[in-house]
């Protein structure tokens, strides 16, 4: 629910249809101890002939190789901690689109992502790990937002390799200088 897959499912539907030019990949792992979250996903895909399921579980490479291949990431998320498959995908210079909201906007901007607009909603999830989260909110993606920089990415491919040259550039002078260690220091320096 978290990751929101039902919404790049939509998006990407409503970019290219069943346009065989395109194809959505959805990787997941483990799926068979989530039963009525895989069934969910694949209702979402639904007779989909140009969307595809991998549900197994990869090496790194195996992982790095997906986003070398890819021409975009497409992150929907209604919240993220870090964002480390956006950070990921940046590494390798794969464009990302991406709910411009939570804890990937550290490193993520209008030069370096395509963000899609969202707006706040009651948090709601029933996975057992959010059990102890009380009143909350997270973000709801504007689907159609998401589908126009599908529709303008595949249309302008330079532009989005352009961006994400930029991306790994940022990300990489981002890191270097938001160290875990420095993040426990500032902590400690606040008093906390």
């Amino acid at each position: 629910t978290r990751k929101n897959v039902q919404g790049a499912i939509a998006a990407f539907k409503s970019a290219f249809g069943d346009d065989p030019g395109a194809k959505l990949i959805l990787k997941t792992s483990d799926g068979a101890r989530f039963l009525q979250s895989r069934k969910r996903l694949h209702d979402a895909v639904g007779n989909a002939p140009n969307i595809d399921i991998i549900d197994a579980v990869w090496s790194r490479a195996e992982v790095s190789k997906l986003y070398c291949d890819a021409d975009v990431l497409l992150s929907l998320h209604r919240s993220e901690g870090f964002g480390l498959s956006i950070a990921e995908a940046m590494m390798v210079e794969c464009p990302t689109i991406v709910t411009a909201w939570s804890g990937n906007m550290d490193f993520c901007a209008e030069d370096t992502s395509f963000l899609v607009a969202y707006r706040l909603v009651p948090f709601e999830d029933n996975d057992p790990s959010y059990s102890k989260v009380g009143s909350a909110r997270w973000a709801e993606p504007d689907v159609e937002a998401a589908a126009s920089h599908l529709r303008e990415l595949r249309n302008n491919p330079e532009r989005g390799r352009a961006t994400a040259r930029l991306a790994r550039e940022r990300l990489v002078k981002h890191i270097a200088s938001n160290s875990y260690t420095m993040a426990v220091r500032s902590l400690i320096g606040s008093g906390l």
